[in-house]
């Protein structure tokens, strides 16, 4: 196979599977300070969220803090969006605790482990659904069931 062609071939694939690391190799170092500006006040915001909703969830503030960063980098790495944060949400967070709560019995212990299982499990099944390409079951629903429909409407972008 020429050299050429294992390269588009290559790059296809990193198109697919991590878009980010393509955005990188095109990055102009002037966009850094305002990058820099707008990660520190994405910060601002999701850090003391992402702490409340793990007091929330039942866990530590660190898992809190790790839940508002980490998804950031994953999601700019593996995401298509640029424009897109991700993070914890309440409705996420109660329906955890309220799950996992009776099943841990009041073992904290037992409630991270639980925690740690289902995170995984979800982690796998999104992995799965994209690997499946099951994004388009996403048009079936409503225009105000979707995240960022509330921007659209007021005429900012999504």
């Amino acid at each position: 196979m020429p050299y050429g062609q294992s390269t588009r071939k290559l790059r296809h694939l990193i198109q697919i599977t991590a878009p980010g690391i393509l955005a990188l190799s095109a990055y102009r170092p002037s966009w850094l300070p305002k990058d820099i500006a707008a990660g520190l006040s994405v910060a601002a915001i999701a850090l003391p969220v992402g702490i409340a909703y793990a007091d929330l969830a039942g866990v530590p503030p660190i898992i809190g803090m790790y839940s508002a960063i980490f998804p950031l980098f994953a999601y700019a790495l593996f995401g298509s969006s640029r424009q897109l944060m991700t993070g914890p949400d309440a409705a996420t967070c109660i329906l955890v605790a309220a799950t996992l709560g009776p099943l841990a019995g009041g073992d904290p212990e037992r409630y991270a482990t639980l925690l740690l299982g289902l995170t995984i499990m979800t982690g796998l099944l999104y992995l799965f659904a994209g690997v499946i390409k099951l994004g388009f079951i996403a048009n079936f629903l409503s225009h105000a069931a979707r995240p960022g429909s509330a921007q659209r409407e007021a005429g900012s972008p999504g």
